[in-house]
């Protein structure tokens, strides 16, 4: 029978200990037992309050132990059929931790919607052991140690506030000491220098945090000797960087975006051509009455100003916070699914402009459908841009809201005007340098406040000054209403295949351009600079499809702006900060082993993703598990919050669109 130490509670009046196998828990003032729990096995046992009781057992079983109501609260089982050999808990924020006998540490988050404890995180040391000491790799001694003792690090005067108390836990194992961080599960070894023991093989050990300071006693294996060394652990401010999405520092002389590019508006007329006829084109209309009104063009106008070409940008609503963004927690009212062609196309992406006044849906049939908000009511009312000959991967909104982006990956962006009627204003072939090796395009996007037009192809990024057609448009001399363009950067990651996903902001000049790499990393790349500043190493074990910023809108103001998230398939969402050089939270119960796409809302509050399985997860940000289930008919292939953060807009196939509102 192997029986559990006697463990004091936070304040001190209750004192348990296992004996025959029963837990008792005493009274100290009263020095009477209050509690008698017939639980054998028991292999830890310590108090979460002075009402509830945590306990392990070498079965393989984690308990709460209600003190008060004498009974049992909530119990786990583990699945594998290895034992618990640790326990820690964490009292602030209703935290358990356990370690097993095969070097598994997972961790239980209490909460109240559901009143029971759920899994958090489940970590293999071992595994992580052997990715980070590769000395240890090759000795070929891979056997599997057990979890001897657990803390919470709690927080001190050093630790920064961007992190909750009991973020992290110190795992000690009879072969090395481990920080886990439990917003990221980033596993790093701990040292403990001016220590005599390098790698540490010990039969039991235990952990104290005192203050600032972390110290472990440890007992060996092979001699009759205890070693007492203090541990260190990087802290959080050597995980920072200097990085910023809107920086403080001025555009350089040197920087594209202070470049000054003269796009003449004169085109040279097409060639007069002698007109010919073939006998294999077969003509029409002959037979019928001539018309008796002729096509009028207009060719007889005066010159506007290019001023009156946007209407004036309509003014926020209110310029709403963090703390204002509506709340989601209360329920989820789904609205009739919405038919947005007839055609049986899927939907591949979708934008809300910045007013929240029109939705853009570009679909795989390679047209663009424009409707009016609220969906049910305009739907009938759709505009349809078609142009390309290739399905459509994405559409963007400029920052006035009154010019649309389309994009396909035969390399070809069109800009299109209000009202979104007749020819694109610009169209673009992305440039390759080698037409063998060239690649689809992988994304397009404005820029710099609609000043550039951003693009992806291989594994380049592409910059491209840009302009439009201003004054009335000439019906005959249609070659005139053509908007230029001109390449001004160019920017290619030498050591990649290809970038995979891109996001930049547009809404504020910002230098910063976050690009997702074909080998597993972030790349971060400074457009003032003209310089990939940092890398982040193996961000997903496959390369992310999809990075979106927390970019705020005109009804919420972008205080989160250094914030994003990235997915990958079979990796789950990530949330990071730039100024961060590693994750800051994972977000979990997502199926997804394919590429589903992922969005943030506006008041950077929430981030919705689709799933494998037809669902819609919706997360807060400040929780890693799901705040709702939406469910559709189909699988959903894009997501689109509204810009007030109250709806929720899903693609799928079949052109179907589903939207989620507020109750």
């Amino acid at each position: 029978m192997t029986e559990a130490p006697s463990l004091l509670s936070v304040e001190e009046k209750l004192v348990c200990a296992v004996f025959n196998s029963y837990v008792n828990v005493y009274d100290i003032i009263s020095k009477e037992t209050i509690n008698e729990i017939p639980l054998g096995n028991i292999s830890c046992a310590k108090f979460l309050d002075n009402n509830n009781l945590i306990m392990s057992s070498y079965s393989g079983t984690v308990i709460a132990w209600d003190l008060l109501h004498h009974n049992e609260k909530w119990k786990a089982q583990m699945t594998h059929g290895f034992s618990y050999t640790s326990l820690a808990v964490c009292s602030d924020l209703w935290q358990i931790a356990v370690g097993s006998s095969t070097a598994v540490v997972q961790e239980f988050i209490f909460f109240n919607k559901t009143n029971q404890f759920e899994e958090n995180v489940k970590i293999d040391l071992m595994e992580r052991l052997l990715r980070t000491n590769q000395d240890w790799k090759e000795s070929g001694d891979c056997s599997r140690g057990q979890v001897l003792d657990l803390i919470y690090l709690k927080k001190t005067a050093s630790t920064s506030e961007s992190y909750p108390t009991s973020s992290s836990v110190l795992c000690a194992t009879e072969r090395a000491i481990f920080h886990i961080n439990l917003l990221n599960h980033e596993v790093k070894i701990a040292s403990y220098p001016g220590c005599e023991i390098g790698t540490l093989f010990a039969k039991d050990v235990r952990l104290m945090q005192k203050d600032d300071k972390i110290f472990c006693a440890a007992v060996h294996i092979f001699e009759a000797k205890i070693s007492i060394f203090s541990v260190w652990v990087y802290s959080d401010q050597d995980e920072a960087t200097s990085i910023s999405v809107l920086s403080s520092d001025p555009v350089l002389k040197s920087s594209p975006l202070s470049i000054q590019v003269k796009l003449s508006t004169k085109v040279a007329p097409p060639s007069d051509q002698p007109v010919t006829f073939k006998k294999k084109v077969k003509s029409s209309g002959y037979t019928k009455t001539p018309r008796t009104t002729m096509f009028k063009p207009k060719t007889s106008f005066t010159k506007q100003s290019s001023a009156s070409k946007f209407p004036p940008i309509k003014k926020p609503i209110s310029q709403l916070t963090f703390e204002d963004a509506p709340d989601w927690s209360n329920g989820v009212q789904e609205q009739p699914i919405i038919k947005i062609s007839e055609n049986p196309a899927t939907v591949t992406c979708m934008a809300v402009n910045d007013r929240n006044e029109r939705c853009a849906f570009a679909l795989s049939d390679a047209t663009t459908r424009i409707v009016r908000l609220p969906l049910p009511s305009n739907c009938e009312k759709s505009k349809v841009i078609s142009g390309h000959n290739k399905l459509l991967i994405g559409c963007c909104w400029s920052h006035q809201s009154d010019v649309i982006m389309t994009y396909s990956p035969d390399r070809y962006v069109r800009v299109w005007e209000s009202p979104f009627a007749g020819e694109a204003a610009l169209q673009l072939e992305v440039a390759c340098e080698s037409k063998q090796k060239c690649k689809d395009l992988a994304h397009a996007q404005f820029y710099y406040l609609d000043k550039f037009i951003l693009a992806a192809v291989g594994n380049s990024l592409l910059l491209y000054k840009y302009l439009l057609h201003t004054g009335p448009k000439d019906d005959v001399k249609r070659y005139l209403n053509q908007g230029k363009h001109k390449q001004v950067g160019s920017y290619p990651i030498n050591d990649v295949q290809s970038i995979t996903c891109v996001a930049a902001a547009n809404h504020m000049f910002s230098y910063a351009v976050l690009c997702g790499v074909s080998d597993r990393s972030i790349a971060v790349m400074d457009t003032n600079r003209c310089e990939y500043i940092h890398r982040y190493s193996n961000a997903h074990t496959r390369a992310p499809h999809a990075i979106r910023l927390f970019t705020g809108s005109s009804y919420f103001s972008s205080t989160s702006c250094n914030c994003y998230v990235t997915t990958a398939p079979s990796d789950g969402i990530k949330l990071w900060d730039v100024r961060m050089k590693s994750c800051v939270r994972k977000f979990y119960n997502h199926p997804c082993v394919s590429k589903c796409d992922v969005t943030v809302s506006p008041c950077g509050r929430f981030v919705a993703t689709a799933t494998d399985n037809r669902a819609v997860f919706v997360y807060d940000v400040r929780s890693p598990i799901p705040l709702h289930t939406l469910r559709g008919k189909h699988k959903v292939t894009c997501l689109e919050f509204s810009k007030d953060s109250k709806q929720i807009f899903g693609g799928a196939e079949n052109s179907e669109v589903y939207s989620w509102n507020i109750s």
